[in-house]
């Protein structure tokens, strides 16, 4: 009896390795997403840890501590790590909360002093399993530290002897060099902050300059001296470009000419893993990111967190009119405005515009924000009217996520003469107070709107002369048709309405639809990822610019694509192909 139990039971065993023999099981590799900066030297680091630049990356699957993972530049271990954890906006890490719907990990280390100058790979290795590289080129450059106990007139810049103000440093009188790296010490402003104030600021593509908090510390920066907190002085003058910033808080107030907006952005610039916040802010002409005339060209906006931006007036909004205005504004505590109004249709969290008669603009990158609970009217606002000479190149917005927003959401509108193509990807957009989006493309290139998640929108979303509309869940539970009309080729989106609202009219004859509620993990939590039996699983077509999820997954993990911006990935941190 015994020797027939075991018999029994090993032939079980060999039918289950003859059934899964053709199955591969792996762990989720980690993945890493973006850095702060690209390049910078391998030496020149003075804080006692050696090696040359301080850089920070962001990933998914990273783990939340190092334990007996590891992150290499070219196969060789960093000079030093200085954290790894959660991007929870949180020291030693940056203000940036990455965490709470991305679930990213941020690590942040310094290049060692035995590379030497050209580019290498940055990966990170857990559980065994290798991540996807990062590149980062090693070049000449200093490195220079801004320190309350500094003195800008003594001062070296070294970490014995630093500066003292970010004022100074960056007004261009003459201490920074193209491709320098200033690290803040815990140094910030209660007056803003003019880049080339007094001068350029020296930044090139292939030599940037860069402001990066130091790990560990924080500092805020308000007020102003220009138009913006961080203000990009006298742009046509000085035509300072190439300058990154890491890793700041900033906090806007008031109404203009209070300088309302956050970043004045600088041609071809790079703001990463910064927070910005301003719940006095009530109008003006600009945002939390903002700049027009070309100066928004060829720009980096990567892992922002942007919440309780703009004064909530209690209004609702609403989309008919002209004058999409609030009622008068009754001041705050601390700030005058005998004289404020409210212009909060000209006033979005991220406002770029190429609107200039002579300039053509190159495209830029909005990717991996994090924008919740914020009252001023429009979200990602890609929109020209009036005079514009058009865009060029890639506008790319991919794996941000919105949440309790006034206005549009994701919106752009291209003039007649742009030949820019628009890549709308791997977003997430829940309770938007407004249209989830509204895209118009009138011009030549191409527009594609893929692996979207749209959890209500009050108002209807809006589509015209959009390419592709392609991998979308568009999900209500308030009654709001889903789109008001749409065009180009539409396949394999799903619509559901858990209120009774009917799908668009021509669904029906639209490939690959897919219909049923798509069984979202944790809606309350801002979680939209699959649950098994979701009836979005293996049912998108292949969009090859969406190589990964919002989570970083790759695609496709089962037979086909899954619909909406997260690719199912089987139970626990095992993944079956």
């Amino acid at each position: 009896m015994t020797k027939t139990i075991f018999s029994i039971f090993f032939f079980f065993l060999l039918m289950v390795g003859v059934f899964t023999s053709n199955k591969k099981v792996e762990a989720v590799a980690p993945v890493l997403n973006f850095s702060d900066i690209t390049s910078g030297p391998a030496t020149g680091n003075t804080d006692g840890n050696g090696g040359g630049a301080i850089v920070t990356v962001w990933g998914n699957n990273l783990g939340n501590t190092q334990g007996t993972s590891s992150i290499t530049i070219g196969g060789q271990a960093p000079a030093h790590i200085y954290y790894w954890k959660n991007a929870d906006g949180t020291l030693p890490g940056g203000p940036a909360d990455l965490y709470t719907h991305h679930k990213m990990q941020e690590i942040t280390f310094s290049i060692p002093s035995s590379l030497t100058s050209g580019t290498y790979s940055i990966q990170v290795t857990v559980n065994g399993v290798i991540s996807n590289s990062l590149p980062f080129t090693v070049r000449s450059g200093n490195i220079y530290f801004v320190k309350t106990t500094g003195d800008d007139n003594t001062g070296d810049g070294s970490w014995n002897n630093p500066w003292q103000t970010l004022a100074d440093v960056f007004s261009g009188n003459g201490k920074l060099s193209a491709g320098d790296i200033v690290y803040s010490v815990g140094v910030g402003s209660s007056n803003g902050l003019s880049i080339s104030r007094n001068g350029r600021v020296p930044g090139t593509e292939s030599q940037p300059t860069s402001l990066i908090m130091y790990p560990n510390t924080e500092s805020l920066f308000t007020g102003g001296e220009g138009n913006a907190v961080i203000d990009n002085w006298w742009p046509s003058n000085y035509n300072t470009q190439y300058i990154n910033f890491s890793k700041l808080s900033v906090l806007c107030y008031g109404n203009d000419p209070e300088y309302p907006i956050g970043f004045d952005v600088i041609p071809y610039g790079r703001i990463v893993g910064a927070e910005i916040t301003g719940p006095h802010v009530y109008g003006g002409y600009g945002g939390a990111i903002s700049g027009g005339n070309g100066i928004p060209q060829g720009g980096k906006y990567l892992g922002i967190y942007i919440h309780d931006y703009g004064y909530d007036t209690g209004y609702d909004f609403i989309p008919d009119g002209n004058t999409w205005t609030s009622p008068p504004y009754d001041g705050i505590a601390g700030i005058d405005c005998t004289n404020c109004t409210s212009i909060d249709r000209f006033q979005h969290l991220f406002y770029v515009s190429c609107r200039d008669n002579t300039t053509t603009c190159e495209g830029y990158e909005i990717g991996w924000c994090n924008l919740v609970n914020n009252h001023i009217l429009h979200s990602l606002h890609i929109y020209d009217m009036g005079p514009a000479h058009g865009w060029h190149g890639t506008i790319s917005l991919h794996d941000n996520y919105l949440e309790n927003n006034l206005g549009g959401g994701i919106e752009f509108s291209t003039t007649a003469d742009s030949t820019a193509n628009i890549e709308v990807y791997n977003n997430v957009v829940k309770d938007q107070n407004g249209r989830g989006f509204q895209i118009t493309e009138t011009g030549s290139g191409n527009s594609v709107f893929y692996n979207n998640t749209i959890y209500n929108q009050s108002t209807t979303g809006y589509l015209d002369k959009i390419d592709e509309f392609r991998n979308n869940i568009m999900y209500d539970s308030i009654g709001v048709d889903f789109l008001d009309r749409t065009s180009g080729v539409n396949s394999n989106n799903l619509y559901y309405s858990s209120a009774g609202v009917g799908q668009p009219s021509w669904v029906g004859t639209e490939p690959g639809n897919v219909m049923g509620d798509p069984l979202f993990n944790n809606v309350v939590q801002g979680d939209f990822s699959l649950r098994t039996g979701s009836p979005a699983i293996d049912t998108g077509i292949a969009t090859p610019m969406v190589a990964s999820s919002f989570f970083g997954i790759l695609r496709p993990q089962g037979s086909a694509y899954d619909i909406g911006a997260y690719e199912y990935q089987e139970s626990g941190s095992i993944v079956i192909r």
